[in-house]
């Protein structure tokens, strides 16, 4: 073959496939257009934590009927199924297994630490994209599928523990609830903890727990400066109670859980200090004032914290489709790993590369029963 026509043929491989190439581009978005984009939202409807799985609920379900009526994504319409998992790890992996293989969801979003992790496995054997909602820290960490886009016990035990370093506390007693994520968010806590802040006493009770009283007789004695509440919050309620039944006193201590109408309007939550995101304060970007006046003629009453971030889940998510090439799950992933300072309606967002977010949260404290920013 002569050098010539070798060129030839070189050249026609080169134009054929810049043809190809740009055919694929074109046709892309019209693929997609008319596409449903499927979520599988598992979340403890029932059981002990149901109102963190109707919340959740509320945020998403108003998010994609934003979305969907102006619209869609590139034409495509967003679908949501809901599972309920009632706090079982076993439920959830029942329903992921479900929402995967028989509905063909393109992603999965998950509430609940224990559930999160019984998923995970799932969604990275299926290359299926999952939204953790869980303040765990360190969760993203686990797989390269895996985002959230919520508060971080990673930033949030931090900024308590600069104010224990700082606020001259010597002694603290840690009451954790009995799973995972209390024991691991007490190694955060500690983590962060400067040398001479000791540590007296740790002791765990389990979710939904209302007698506290042979715990407190156990460390009552103890005297300490401070004490740090985790949990859920529902039991919060009659463990400050209890506490003050018993003559315990001591600063109360914890994280976002404060935030929630049942425990900042309890008398003896008065004066705790503790992290909230910047929502809690009406600190409200234009997304997050529209966002209350949609959800107020929804649902008659004003939103939590956790019902604007599942909102801005699902925001996020759809921002990500817009930029995506594909709705596959590797475009999707680039896409969301490169938004940053993105306008929700909980505040301004970022996706950092492990997949987790950095959202804005401050120290608080309860006077009246109202939220207070605290100097930081």
């Amino acid at each position: 073959m002569s050098k010539r026509n070798l060129l030839l043929i070189i050249g026609a491989v080169i134009v054929i496939a810049a043809i190809i190439i740009g055919i694929r581009l074109t046709q892309e978005p019209s693929q997609q257009r008319g596409r449903v984009y499927k979520i599988g939202a598992i979340l403890p409807l029932t059981g002990n934590i149901a109102w963190l799985g109707t919340n959740t609920k509320n945020g998403l379900s108003l998010a994609v009927e934003h979305i969907n009526a102006q619209g869609g994504v590139k034409g495509s319409k967003i679908q949501i199924l809901y599972g309920d998992s009632k706090g079982d790890p076993k439920e959830a992996v029942a329903l992921a297994n479900k929402f995967v293989s028989v509905d063909k969801v393109n992603c999965l979003m998950v509430l609940g630490t224990a559930m999160v992790n019984a998923v995970l496995p799932i969604a990275d054997a299926q290359n299926v994209l999952m939204f953790g909602f869980t303040i765990h820290p360190g969760i993203t960490k686990k797989s390269k599928n895996l985002f959230r886009i919520y508060v971080s016990d990673d930033q949030e035990w931090k900024l308590l523990a600069d104010y224990i370093n700082r606020s001259g506390m010597k002694t603290i007693g840690i009451l954790h609830i009995n799973a995972e994520y209390g024991l691991d968010s007490k190694k955060a806590l500690e983590d962060h903890l400067n040398p001479d802040v000791r540590v007296v006493y740790a002791e765990s009770y389990k979710i939904g727990e209302s007698d506290f009283r042979p715990i407190l007789t156990k460390v009552r004695g103890k005297k300490v400066d401070g004490i740090v509440l985790m949990g859920y919050g529902t039991e919060y309620i009659p463990l400050l109670r209890q506490m003050k039944e018993m003559g315990i006193q001591a600063t109360i201590l914890g994280n976002v859980d404060f935030v929630y109408d049942f425990v900042r309007k309890e008398e003896t939550a008065e004066g705790a200090i503790f992290t909230a995101p910047a929502f809690s304060f009406g600190e409200y970007t234009s997304q997050g004032r529209k966002f209350i006046e949609t959800f107020q003629a929804k649902f008659g009453r004003e939103p939590a914290w956790d019902e604007a971030y599942s909102y801005d889940n699902i925001l996020i998510l759809a921002e990500a489709l817009k930029r995506a090439q594909s709705f596959s799950t590797e475009d999707v992933r680039t896409a969301l790993l490169s938004i940053k300072d993105f306008e929700g309606v909980s505040g301004k967002i970022s996706i950092q590369n492990d997949g987790d977010s950095l959202t804005t949260i401050h120290l608080a404290t309860l006077r009246n029963g109202s939220i207070v920013r605290m100097q930081e």
